[in-house]
Parts: structure tokens; C-alpha cells; sequence
């Protein structure tokens, strides 16, 4: 009996009991960090987890990945690290059974409720249902229906992010074909009219877009959907890669005009692609995110030729993310300091990369003074802000969160406020 009192007493402290919020200074634009959920399990990631978000230093968490199942629901890739694993704060929130990443996201919200937690559908390995999908009216409609289930479920969750890799598109195990074009506005359409029919006018929604114009001219219509969006992030990295066979930057944010890849690749930076979407297509500046890489990629067997830009390689560069030159920023910054390697910074493209003559290996990354100066384009451009693929990609000191913040905040302390 004494039990039973006392965890009802723990109920009522909980929802009486004030909790103040964290002040915070006022931040001029969209700072959105992708969290993968998978990060927890590894040492490549910090095993990093929800309590590790900077939430003081960002407006918006993307939780990666959530997929579409094959009878069209929204469904999480992995159910027992988001809904299961007991984190630091599920003891706290056991009354109404919720553990796993989104019993750590209920709690923060609480601290910090001015962070919108949206969840990411998609992505480079989840995207194998959409066609099928957005197909059918009946078939979009199962799929809008579950997520507007979800988010009654979960009221602290604050939107949808569709991360369609691609519409359009075929590849291995990704459909794609010349009627996602206009499904994908529909999609994108009757997810705001459902949002709005079920009270949800304040919830989100946000895509994923290519920096390729070839994913997009004849694929897709942003002209028309971008009326239905909150904001649009530009995946202006992965530019350039280990599958082709000359190195370059992968995140460049100008042209370098000696690129000898011909005139579609020096088309591949940020001032180009930006320029395309708002140019094109009429997206209005401030709904325009813009990516920046917290990880590089790399080429290996690097010809002998100048400082290895531009030079001809094969093959991806060793690193800790896959195998195609993928190491996190702070990885990065240990190889910087060892022996045989050179680091540049490439006076036109404004981006740094390293270089290892004898070993042949090659390196483009983002790096806080190239950050700093796409911060001052988001500024200087009024665009809508940043996103961070990804955010467990940081060094242990914050480098790099640390920089867009100081870009983008104001010394502006919110008063402390109080959940009742």
C-alpha cells in the first residue's frame, strides 16, 4: 500500500511540479541538426544520444530515420532504440510507458520547448516505398493518415520532414518513374490539408531536396510545392565523390573556375544550386536551408599531380563511415595533425581539403572557417538558415555547432519559464 502511495505521489509531483526552461539567446534562423538514431549503438558516432543533442544551439532536431512500411504506415527503422532502450531519463517517464529516443525527446521538449523535434521519413536508405505510395490517392492517403496518428500520439513531436531520395529516380531497390513528379506535390499538399483539417495548423513540414538539377528538372515541381512548406533543406554536399574519378569538393560554396570536370560541375556549389531553386522555380530565400557536411569524403590512389585537386583517383580514401572517404569532422581534425598530411583551402570554392602526397589519399571537408564563411552567405543572402548532416559528426568540443551559433544568435536572454 505504501507503493502504491508513493508512486502516485511521483505522478502528481510530476505534472504539478514546475520545470523551469533554459534560457536561451535569440536565434535569427533555422539551425537544423539531423540525429540519426542509430548513433547510440557506435563508437564512429560517440555513441551519442538524445541527451547529447546541443539543444541550447539549435532550432530544429531531424530524427533519422522513420520509413514507410509496405502496407503504407509510418514506421520507425528501429523500434527499440526510438520506443525501448532505457535511457537516462526513461525511469522518469515510465508512468506512461515511453522509453527509447522519444522518452528522451519528451523530456527535453520540456526544458527546451521552443526546439521543434520532427521526424525525417526517408533518406538515402529508406526511400524504397515512396513511389508505390504516393501513387494512389488511397494509397497517400493510409500513409498521411498515419502520420497524423502519430503526431496525436506523440503531441510533443512538431512534424513531418520527407526525405524522398528520389522522386523520379530509379536504383537499386528505389522505384522511381515520370508520375512521381506530380505525386509528390500531392503528397506534399494533402499533408498540409490533413495537418490543417485535424487542428495541426502550427506542426511542420519540410523536405529533403537534391543540389543536382538533374534530380530535379522534370522530376519535380517546386514551384508549386513549396507554397505547402514550413522550409526546404538543401542537400548542397555529396557533390562530388569517390564515384568519379577525378578529386573535388564535395561541399563546395563557390565554383573554382580551374574545376576541369566541364560546366555541369562547376554548377555544383552552394551559389549555383541556390541560385537554380530561387531563379527556376521562384523558392522564396527564406525558406531555403542550406547543408553544411559535419563529415568529408575522399579519394584514394590520387595521381601525383599539384596539391591533388582535381587530380585522377580511384576509389574511396580509408575512413570510419563507410568506404567512401566518410570520416566525421573530428576524425578529421586528428588527421590534420598527423604526419604527410598538407591541408589546403581552395581560394575560390572558400573550402578546405587534405592531402597525403606519399599515401594518395585525399580529403574534402567543411571545417569551421568555411562554415563560418556559409554561415555569413546564409546571412548575407537571407536565406532561412542551416542544416547539420549530421549532428554526432562534431569534435567533443562543439567546434562547429559553436561557429553557426555565434552566426546566427543574438545576445538576447529569454526570461526563465515555467511548465505548469
Amino acid at each position: 500500500m505504501q507503493q502504491i502511495i508513493s508512486y502516485v505521489m511521483t505522478l502528481v509531483l510530476l505534472v504539478l511540479s514546475p520545470i523551469s526552461t533554459v534560457a536561451q539567446k535569440e536565434i535569427d534562423k533555422h539551425i537544423v541538426a539531423y540525429f540519426p538514431n542509430w548513433a547510440t549503438y557506435s563508437s564512429q558516432y560517440k555513441y551519442f544520444s538524445v541527451g547529447d543533442i546541443p539543444w541550447d544551439k539549435v532550432t530544429v532536431i531531424n530524427h533519422a530515420f522513420f520509413k514507410i512500411s509496405d502496407d503504407f504506415q509510418l514506421e520507425s527503422t528501429d523500434k527499440l532504440v526510438d520506443f525501448e532502450k532505457e535511457f537516462a531519463h526513461s525511469d522518469f517517464w515510465r508512468f506512461d510507458k515511453l522509453k527509447g529516443h522519444f522518452g528522451e525527446y519528451k523530456y527535453y521538449k520540456r526544458l527546451y520547448p521552443d526546439v521543434k523535434v520532427i521526424i525525417s521519413v526517408g533518406g538515402w536508405s529508406e526511400s524504397g516505398n515512396f513511389h508505390q505510395m504516393a501513387l494512389t490517392a488511397e494509397n497517400r492517403k493510409k500513409f498521411i493518415d498515419s502520420c497524423i496518428g502519430f503526431l496525436k500520439k506523440y503531441p510533443f513531436i512538431d512534424g513531418i520532414d520527407i526525405d524522398w531520395e528520389y522522386p523520379g529516380i530509379s536504383r537499386e531497390d528505389v522505384a522511381g518513374s515520370f508520375e512521381d513528379k506530380e505525386n509528390f506535390t500531392k503528397l506534399l499538399k494533402e499533408i498540409r490539408v490533413a495537418y490543417n483539417s485535424n487542428g495541426m495548423e502550427e506542426k511542420l513540414l519540410t523536405i529533403a531536396i537534391p543540389a543536382g538539377e538533374d534530380k530535379v528538372i522534370g522530376k519535380q515541381e517546386p514551384n508549386k510545392y513549396h507554397q505547402y512548406l514550413d522550409f526546404i533543406n538543401l542537400m548542397s554536399y555529396d557533390m562530388h565523390g569517390a564515384w568519379e574519378n577525378r578529386t573535388n569538393h564535395h561541399s563546395p560554396i563557390y565554383s573554382n573556375p580551374y574545376d576541369q570536370a566541364g560546366s555541369y560541375s562547376r554548377r555544383m556549389n552552394l551559389h549555383a544550386v541556390v541560385n537554380f531553386y530561387m531563379r527556376r522555380y521562384g523558392i522564396p530565400a527564406e525558406k531555403l536551408v542550406v547543408g553544411t557536411p559535419f563529415y568529408s569524403r575522399g579519394w584514394k590512389n590520387v595521381d601525383d599531380e599539384g596539391n591533388g585537386l582535381y587530380a585522377r583517383a580511384s576509389g574511396g580514401a580509408p575512413s570510419i563511415l563507410g568506404n567512401g572517404g566518410e570520416n566525421p569532422y573530428w576524425k578529421m581534425k586528428k588527421l590534420e595533425g598527423l604526419s604527410g598530411y598538407t591541408k589546403y583551402r581552395d581560394k575560390y570554392s572558400r573550402v578546405p581539403y587534405l592531402y597525403n602526397k606519399e599515401l594518395g589519399y585525399f580529403y574534402s571537408y567543411e571545417d569551421e572557417i568555411s562554415l563560418s564563411e556559409r554561415a555569413d552567405y546564409i546571412n548575407i543572402n537571407n536565406l532561412g538558415g542551416i542544416v547539420i548532416w549530421e549532428i554526432t559528426g562534431d569534435d567533443f568540443e562543439g567546434t562547429m555547432i559553436n561557429t553557426i551559433y555565434e552566426k546566427f544568435s543574438r545576445n538576447i536572454v529569454k526570461s526563465n519559464e515555467y511548465e505548469k
